[in-house]
């Protein structure tokens, strides 16, 4: 007989209460004779599994069982006895997938559900024991296809690209799943976002997804670009160079864009200058110290200037179209080019 809501509940509740915090403040679990064996917290999913599944359905908008759920199940993974690879492999794990398309749509009351099913794949199953190839050998197709949900926002796109390039770093098992026959579908779906994705930082990530699963040997890379109908710029991509390879491959990518299509377009600057609304002041921005230029990026309903800072770090300014009277900016050859704003 399966549980009642309240029951189930009232299960999760008192499991809850056995993880203490220690009193002196680390925050650690206290490993005490309450924490649940393997057995225990196996038994406990199964009773779940339907209650979870149920929970992140499109009927459902607000339930409980999910956050205290997720949150359990984070604290005791911190615990000693958690090591269990099957456990997280056969049981975890397809719950988790429930709630990331294509068995969810993403919808204003789903997306929630979404997003913290990401967050807890990055912040809590990545960092745990089981190795990278199980997670992805799960999870991958799932964390494509909400990659390339129509209905999915920009940030549960980055949330989920940033996991994909996380499984592939350092595995050979992911890298060959992502580029098998049986996953070009999904290849060619990132492609297509690729050139439309309307966002400039995800753009970014995606390239340095192709760019992790592209074959080193020279004649393989121009096969695996050629495959996916890529500008054969990209084999030339390389780890040392990526942020300056990866904008100069995007350029291209996007050359001919008018900053009202889907994709943007980038322009590598030295200087640049805004007049907003109707006022006569104006907004000037110039490299920070040690940089000679800076982005300047056309996307769909605005423009964004980016400026690298120390430590790597992006600043990343939007202004739109809307509020912008008139701008002109300088590139960094020299040449002095006036810009009309385009008013969506």
């Amino acid at each position: 007989m399966r549980p009642t809501r309240a029951k189930i509940t009232d299960a999760i509740s008192a499991i809850e209460r056995c993880f203490l915090r220690n009193q002196d403040g680390t925050n650690s679990v206290k490993d005490s004779t309450d924490s649940l064996s393997i057995t225990e917290m196996t038994e406990l999913l199964e009773s779940l599994r339907g209650s979870i599944q149920r929970a992140v359905s499109v009927e459902q908008t607000r339930k409980p069982e999910f956050d205290i759920f997720l949150l359990t199940f984070q604290r005791w993974l911190l615990t000693d006895i958690a090591r269990d690879q099957a456990l997280l492999c056969d049981l975890l794990l397809p719950i988790l997938n429930e709630a990331l398309p294509p068995s969810a749509s993403i919808t204003p009351q789903t997306a929630p559900f979404v997003e913290k099913t990401l967050q807890f794949v990055r912040d809590t199953i990545l960092r745990c024991s089981v190795a990278k190839d199980l997670i992805g050998k799960h999870m991958i197709g799932r964390l494509v296809a909400t990659a390339v949900c129509v209905h999915a926002s920009t940030m549960l796109k980055r949330q989920a690209l940033d996991i994909l390039n996380s499984l592939l770093a350092k595995s050979k098992e992911n890298k060959a799943l992502l580029t098998s026959h049986t996953c070009l579908t999904d290849l060619d779906n990132l492609v297509h976002l690729l050139k439309n994705a309307g966002d400039v930082e995800l753009q970014t990530q995606l390239v340095e997804l192709l760019f992790r699963i592209c074959p080193k040997p020279k004649q393989e890379r121009l096969q695996f670009i050629d495959t996916l109908h890529l500008p054969k710029i990209f084999a030339d991509i390389r780890g040392d160079y990526f942020h300056q390879d990866c904008r100069a491959f995007l350029n291209q990518l996007n050359a001919g864009n008018d900053g009202v299509l889907k994709t943007p377009k980038s322009f590598r600057l030295s200087h640049a200058e805004c007049v907003l609304g109707d006022t006569t002041s104006s907004l000037t921005l110039n490299p920070p110290d040690g940089a000679d230029s800076l982005w300047l990026d056309f996307n769909t309903s605005s423009l964004s200037i980016l400026v690298m800072i120390a430590g790597g770090d992006i600043l990343s300014i939007e202004l739109a179209f809307s509020k912008v009277q008139r701008w002109q900016v300088e590139s960094s050859a020299g040449a002095f080019l006036p810009m009309t704003p385009i008013r969506i």
